[in-house]
């Protein structure tokens, strides 16, 4: 597999990746072990960001949710981004159910990996405009998440046999929003479960 070629792909044709992406097989285990691996990749990029370029003073450690105090650390930011990736996941399966085509989780996943596996490279590249200006790494930042959307929708049009790559955004985006809020005040429930009813901290 041509990693610079998927690479490429993804920036700029996402819609051709479910087409090179046929050859490879990946069982279901492997999938969530990929997901494991870019949640863990991108809570290591959070805290080197708040490390070494943002001043603690200007960051909340905790953060208070229906009487929980969330502290905001690697591990919770593992939990946050494997929400974010599992999430996406269950809002194109959901949207699968509007489609005749059957796109097996497996297919699924190695496609929407690849995307996040690459969103995750782009952050890297990114935080070098931190050097520069705070507020130009965060343009960069939204047309990063702009691309995120934009390439995702256009494997999920090609995968599903979609005509409207736009309103697969819209939709995917709003229905995105919620099944990941439901999957985050599950987590907090089941913390609070976990520590007793208390506000220790996670």
């Amino acid at each position: 597999m041509d990693l610079k070629k998927l690479f490429m792909i993804c920036l700029s044709q996402p819609s051709k990746l479910p087409i090179e992406m046929q050859g490879l097989k990946i069982e279901l285990k492997t999938a969530i072990e990929g997901a494991i691996f870019i949640a863990i990749s991108s809570a290591l990029f959070d805290a080197l960001i708040k490390l070494f370029f943002i001043p603690s003073a200007e960051i909340s450690e905790t953060i208070k949710i229906s009487g929980f105090l969330l502290t905001i650390n690697p591990l919770s930011m593992f939990v946050i981004q494997f929400i974010i990736i599992i999430g996406i996941m269950l809002t194109i399966l959901f949207f699968g159910n509007f489609s005749d085509q059957k796109v097996s989780l497996e297919e699924l996943g190695k496609n929407v990996l690849i995307i996040c596996l690459v969103s995750l490279i782009l952050n890297f590249i990114l935080a070098s405009f931190l050097l520069v200006s705070n507020l130009l790494f965060f343009y960069m930042n939204l047309l990063k998440s702009i691309w995120f959307v934009w390439a995702l929708s256009s494997v999920v049009a090609i995968l599903y046999k979609y005509k409207s790559v736009i309103l697969t955004a819209l939709l995917g985006t709003v229905t995105a929003f919620f099944i990941m809020g439901f999957l985050f005040m599950l987590f907090v429930s089941l913390a609070q479960l976990i520590s007793g009813g208390n506000t220790s901290n996670v």
